[in-house]
């Protein structure tokens, strides 16, 4: 072999080796789900692959601030983060946290005081958790999906529950339920910004205003609202 092939060989060797890649993770419970296709477009308007890994919301968070991931999504602003993190600016995305009952019981929910006189229903786990202060606890029902949320609904388990306002609206029309369940009278006044979080320590710190720069670019576009419509789409399909 030439000496000049032997320098190309090891120029794109190092290429290969050096390229950075884009570490991440999504719920196991979602492992090609919304977060997976945001991290995917983010990866490629960063020019790098992305390497998606799968773990618990929780380990996330952790994995995050000790730098075994360089990025996570879908993080609001009432989630605690590490010393070693930070979000980036602007939120890619905003979402209304909406109360549903069904629709013969709307005015059963028309002050924030009827809520403990109520059985409601909330994600496991739930950022919401944060904004539901002075509820008893033994007034709220864990529920692990919308589904599920449903479910209790219909069958009077419990008499209303918490969800993101747009992907509750949206299950409704696919399971032809829109007339069946509707807003209570009364709302929670909350938004819940989701945000692009980084370890400070990671290769993408550096270059943390060009991703600020994607992600401003990216919600001008309405490129992530495009994103949220299509998988939603296709997962009813």
């Amino acid at each position: 072999m030439s000496f000049r092939w032997l320098v190309v060989l090891l120029v794109l060797s190092t290429s290969a080796v050096a390229q950075p890649k884009l570490r991440s993770a999504v719920s196991p419970d979602f492992p090609v789900g919304l977060h997976y296709e945001l991290i995917n477009y983010l990866a490629a308007k960063l020019d790098v692959p992305a390497d998606i890994a799968l773990m618990p919301f929780t380990r996330r968070l952790l994995e995050l601030n000790n730098g075994s991931i360089d990025l996570m999504v879908g993080v609001s602003m009432d989630t605690p983060i590490g010393e070693h993190t930070q979000r980036m600016s602007p939120p890619y995305e905003s979402l209304n946290v909406a109360l549903f009952v069904l629709s013969e019981n709307a005015d059963r929910l028309s002050t924030k005081a009827d809520l403990k006189l109520l059985n409601i229903g909330m994600t496991m786990r739930s950022s919401i958790e944060s904004i539901m202060i002075g509820i008893p606890q033994n007034r709220t029902v864990q529920v692990p999906s919308i589904e599920q949320k449903i479910e209790m609904l219909i069958k009077g388990r419990i008499d209303a529950f918490t969800h993101i306002q747009q992907g509750a609206e949206r299950k409704f029309k696919e399971l032809h339920l829109q007339n069946r369940i509707t807003l209570a009278d009364y709302q929670i006044d909350h938004v819940f910004e989701q945000y692009v979080v980084i370890n400070k320590d990671s290769w993408l710190w550096p270059h943390r205003s060009r991703l600020e720069y994607i992600i401003k670019t990216g919600v001008a576009n309405g490129d992530f609202a495009s994103i949220r419509r299509r998988y939603y789409r296709s997962t009813s399909n």
